[in-house]
C-alpha cells in the first residue's frame, strides 16, 4: 500500500488500457442530425435608405419588422415583399424595436412611441403611436409587465395605455450614448 501512495501515476498507467479497451465496446451515443438554418437575403426594395437598418425583430405570427433610417417595414410570414408602415408624411428614423410576451410590437422612433397589437392586420393604419411621447427614442426594454422606453430627452414608463414620465435626469454619459444612436 505504501508503494501505491508513493506512485499514484503507476495506477493511471494500468488503468488507462483497461479502460481504452472498454471505449472500443461502448455504443455509440445517437445524436441530433445538425440542421443548418438558410436565410436568403431580403432586400428591402422600397428604396435604397431603406436597407441602412438600425434593428430588426421577429414577431410571434413570424413577421420580420426592421426599423432603420428609412422607417419600419414588415416582411410578412411567407411572403417576398416589405410593407412601409409608415405613410409618406410620417417618415423618420426606427431607433429600437421590441416584440414583448403577448405578441405586440413597439417601435421606438424619431418622435416618439408606436405600437402594432398582434391581433391586428399587418397596415399602416393599425400602428399606434402612445399618447404623452414626443421625443425621439433610442432604447425600450420589457420589465414584468411595463415597458421602458429611453431617449435624450428623458425616459418613459408605459403600463396599458399610460405613458408616465420620469424627471430624473440620465447621467451625461448615457445621454451621450441615445444621442449618438
Amino acid at each position: 500500500m505504501r508503494r501505491l501512495k508513493k506512485k499514484p501515476h503507476m495506477i493511471l498507467c494500468f488503468l488507462s488500457p483497461v479502460l481504452f479497451a472498454f471505449n472500443l465496446f461502448a455504443q455509440p451515443v445517437p445524436d441530433r442530425e445538425f440542421v443548418q438554418e438558410f436565410h436568403q437575403p431580403y432586400t428591402i426594395q422600397i428604396s435604397s435608405a431603406a436597407n441602412d437598418l438600425f434593428t430588426i425583430t421577429v414577431d410571434h405570427e413570424n413577421n420580420v419588422w426592421a426599423g432603420g433610417r428609412a422607417g419600419l417595414f414588415v416582411l410578412p410570414d411567407g411572403k417576398t415583399d416589405w410593407l412601409a408602415l409608415f405613410d409618406e408624411n410620417n417618415t423618420g428614423p426606427v431607433f429600437d424595436l421590441l416584440c414583448d410576451a403577448s405578441g405586440t410590437v413597439w417601435v421606438a422612433a424619431w418622435n416618439g412611441l408606436y405600437k402594432f397589437e398582434a391581433k391586428n392586420a399587418l397596415h399602416p393604419s393599425a400602428l399606434h403611436k402612445t399618447p404623452g411621447i414626443e421625443a425621439p427614442l433610442s432604447a425600450i426594454t420589457q420589465a414584468g409587465e411595463k415597458i421602458i422606453a429611453v431617449g435624450p430627452d428623458g425616459w418613459w414608463k408605459i403600463s396599458g395605455e399610460i405613458a408616465t414620465a420620469f424627471s430624473q435626469p440620465c447621467s451625461r454619459a448615457v445621454q451621450d450614448i441615445l444621442i449618438a444612436e
